[in-house]
């Protein structure tokens, strides 16, 4: 099987409403290859919780996104 017949087929099944290969392929991806993942309707725990687990990076993030003020 070559490279693009696998892209191809993966695009196909992919683009399928309700496969459940992409369902599990989309599960398997986000547990693997994410530390944390976050919604737009729950920013503001998630900027916490990037906060509390990436200090380094995210520190005053939560206090900042919720006033603006640096």
């Amino acid at each position: 099987m070559t490279r693009s017949s696998i892209i191809s087929s993966c695009y196909c099944v992919c683009r399928r409403v309700g496969s459940e290969w992409a369902l599990e392929m989309a599960k398997y991806n986000l547990a693997h290859n994410y530390l944390v993942v976050g919604t737009t309707d729950e920013i503001e725990e998630f900027v916490a919780v990037l906060e509390a687990g990436l200090p380094r990076f995210f520190a005053g993030a939560l206090e900042f996104f919720l006033t603006g003020i640096n």
